[in-house]
């Protein structure tokens, strides 16, 4: 940091700002050891990257530039980096160790919002996935792969090069799979892997850090005899949608205390697996274009039909997550180029909109709102505005309450005037419920009577 950056003394309304985000504290980082020769104190390189994460620059440098203002106005007489080299590289060696302690803080002030924890008896987490375009770089094609991307219809040009179709055809990406919190619209966890990494595999290692009876909602990419066991034994619950290439079972007599109605998994590879039937509740509703079919593991006393088909529905805000992150916080392709630096790009990107979602959360809370009425692109707007400049705790305060959807209603269709670029995708369909077979009906009595529980 500059000299007369150094010598500045903060102004109380910056530090108001910082207590105010609450989460640049020495003592959160206390835990972490440093070696003799480290001149970044661990909560100001926090600092650092929640600033450089909440940029507008359209490069990395630029960003952090942006960052070294709104530093030397929240830690003025601390040690930063003077080059994005010397500051990307301590970030990427801290950021498995900080993370962590920063994820947990945010989970404890999600677990304290007055009415945006539960809905009904019910702490309702949507898991889904999304692609991230990254640049072409030998180190990113080799460390998250490549994959296809549809080709627009173009009208007719001289004949393109190879390498010009090459590019169309293919694109680096990484695959962020999220668990959102549905209650408070805010992230709770995720994971980044390779472009075809497996979502279900993803969702397994993220169980642990559910709270204890959470309930589980996803889309049809996450059925699977394996998936559920395992969500079930973890003693969380599931609420999915099934459809056409799933088969359930009707009539298996597997237990006595369930209801007729009740539907079973039971793949013809589990009984050889000494696998138990899976009992199951299907709930079917209308949406405007097809009928859907979600199943859960709770019974109708501990999940009415309603509200299943209301909790359903209210999955549909993850991809709403989705957009604002990609679209509004422009982050459909990051700009790191190595995959160590992508990692960190995006799990800062994350944690910075986290951070002021949540912020902006606890203080419509507080003027009587619901975190529901949030608009992603007000609460950036106001951490763009907290970067570099001072600003009051009053004047914080009332620009994030103003941070709310417009209350107007539509007048006219959202149908794209282009709808070839849009995608269309099949409905997957009713799932096939079969009556069991005699021979099905035998093995599940045998586990019955051994008292084999899914």
């Amino acid at each position: 940091m500059n000299s007369d950056m150094k010598s500045r003394v903060a102004a109380p309304s910056s530090k108001a700002i910082v207590a105010a985000l609450g989460v640049f504290k020495p003592k959160i980082f206390q835990s972490i050891g440093l070696h003799g020769n480290t001149k970044w104190q661990l909560h100001v390189l926090c600092g650092a990257a929640i600033a450089w994460a909440w940029s507008i620059e359209p490069t990395l440098t630029g960003r952090y530039a942006s960052a070294l203002t709104t530093l030397a106005l929240w830690f003025p007489t601390c040690f930063a980096a003077s080059s994005y080299q010397g500051f990307i590289k301590a970030l990427v060696t801290r950021s498995p160790q900080m993370l962590p302690l920063v994820q947990r803080i945010f989970r404890r002030r999600m677990e304290d919002l007055p009415g945006a924890w539960k809905i009904g008896r019910w702490v309702c987490f949507a898991v889904d996935g999304t692609k991230v375009e990254l640049p072409w770089t030998a180190a990113l094609e080799t460390s998250f792969g490549l994959t296809n991307t549809p080709k627009r219809a173009r009208p007719k040009r001289k004949k393109r090069s190879a390498n010009s179709l090459a590019h169309q055809a293919v694109r680096p990406q990484a695959f962020l799979t999220l668990l959102w919190h549905v209650a408070s619209g805010l992230p709770w966890t995720w994971r980044i892997g390779a472009v075809g990494a497996s979502e279900r595999d993803t969702l397994r290692d993220m169980l642990e850090d559910l709270p204890a009876n959470a309930l589980l909602l996803g889309d049809a990419g996450f059925n699977g005899y394996d998936l559920w066991r395992q969500i079930i034994a973890s003693r969380r619950h599931f609420l999915i949608r099934v459809g056409r290439n799933v088969t359930l079972l009707k009539k298996l007599g597997y237990r006595v205390d369930v209801k007729d109605d009740a539907v079973y998994l039971w793949p013809e590879t589990a009984p050889n697996r000494l696998g138990p039937p899976l009992v199951l509740r299907m709930v079917k509703f209308r949406t405007a274009s097809s009928t859907m079919c979600v199943v859960t593991d709770l019974t109708d006393g501990q999940l009415s039909d309603k509200q299943a088909t209301e909790l359903y529905r209210r999955r549909w805000g993850v991809e709403g997550f989705f957009r604002g992150f990609k679209q509004t916080y422009r982050r459909r392709k990051l700009l790191s180029e190595s995959p160590a630096q992508v990692r960190c790009e995006l799990e800062w990107s994350l944690v910075g909109l986290w951070l002021i979602s949540l912020t902006a959360a606890e203080e419509l809370i507080r003027a009587g709102e619901t975190p529901d009425r949030m608009s992603v692109a007000g609460v950036l707007r106001v951490a763009q505005r907290a970067c570099g400049r001072e600003m009051t705790r009053a004047e914080w305060r009332q620009c994030l309450r103003a941070a709310v959807k417009d209350t107007y209603k539509r007048k006219s269709s959202k149908q794209a005037r282009h709808p070839q670029r849009k995608k269309r995708q099949l409905p997957c369909g009713e799932p096939n419920v079969v009556k069991a077979t005699t021979e099905q009906r035998r093995k599940a009595r045998i586990f019955a009577e051994l008292g084999i529980a899914a």
